[in-house]
Formats: C-alpha cells, structure tokens, sequence
C-alpha cells in the first residue's frame, strides 16, 4: 500500500472531482492510515497561467501535464522522501489501465521508479468503474474542464454544467485572439 497518495489540483479541475476527493477519497484514506495531499503549481491556476500569457492548452504537447501535475506531484514526492543522488528514493504508483497501456514509461528521474498496479493485474477502465461501483463510490469525470483532449459531449456537459468553467475556459481563446489579431 502507499505511503502517501498526492493529487495535483490545477485550479479548474471539475467541482465533482474535488467534492469525491473530499468526500470519499480522504476519509478512506484516513481510515487505512496512508497520508493525503493536494498540491499546486508554484505558477498559480492553470487557466490564469494561459490567460496572462495569451496562449491555449494544445492536444500533443502535455505542458499542462508537466507543469500543473507532474513537477508539483514532483516536488511534494521530494518532500516526503528527501534528497539522494541518482538512486531510487520514491516508487511511483500511477493508475494506468490497460486502455491506454501506451502511457506506460519509465521515468525520467533517477529517483523515481514508476510502477503501473492496474497494468500489472490486467484492470481496464471499465473494470475500474464496476470495482468502484461493488463498493458503493459513484464514478465522475476527472480533468480539467477545459482540457483540449475531452470529446465534444464532455465540452458541452462542461457549458450546461458548469457555466463558470465554461466561461473561464472562453476566456482564454479571447485573451489568445486579441494578441493575434
């Protein structure tokens, strides 16, 4: 089991992935023990990042990954397990399922070791869901409301659902536009 889960939270994650954190993620982690920690990029909140620098979040780039997820995940994985010099210090358990198997890599830090759990036991997406479901957790969209890689349908849930998200995200192709006239 981990010793510490760590979430990174880029300022425009959905309002009901955040209330599941709160609401069910934390007590059971308190319950089994194992520590909890939300984090943040020392650049702020993602979207006020791509506004201030009149610049939109690009499918095949993963610069919001990198810098609002991994570096802050990064650097609170630092903290718990102190400094060494280029051996491994922490290993990394990240929830990849056999869906998308191709996400699996190695890390590009020595100190690091990344292990795939889900992978390892063959658990797809959908095995995930029904798991979650036997013991009682509703399942909802994560990610940032204004992630170029969700479908069309999740753009639209985001407008109906979410206005304030939805014109946050808007913002930021007005801000993109006006330094491109």
């Amino acid at each position: 089991r981990p010793d510490i889960v760590i979430f990174a939270d880029p300022g425009i994650e959905r309002p009901e992935t955040m209330e599941m954190i709160e609401s069910k993620v934390i007590p059971m982690l308190k319950e089994i023990g194992v520590e909890f920690r939300i984090v943040t990029s020392h650049l702020g909140r993602l979207d006020d990042y791509y506004r201030e620098h009149a610049a939109l979040p690009i499918i095949g780039t993963r610069h919001c990954t990198a810098k609002f997820k991994i570096r802050p995940i990064r650097k609170a994985i630092r903290e718990y397990v102190g400094k060494g010099a280029g051996k491994p210090l922490a290993e990394v358990w990240l929830g990849i399922t056999t869906d998308e198997s191709q996400r699996e890599s190695e890390s590009d830090v020595k100190w690091c070791v990344n292990r795939f759990p889900l992978l390892e036991k063959g658990i797809s997406r959908q095995d995930c869901i029904d798991l979650l479901e036997l013991n009682g957790l509703d399942v909802v969209k994560s990610g940032c409301a204004m992630c170029p890689y969700q479908s069309g349908a999740e753009w639209l849930r985001v407008k109906t659902e979410h206005p304030d998200l939805w014109n946050r995200a808007i913002t930021l192709e007005e801000a993109y536009f006006t330094a491109r006239p």
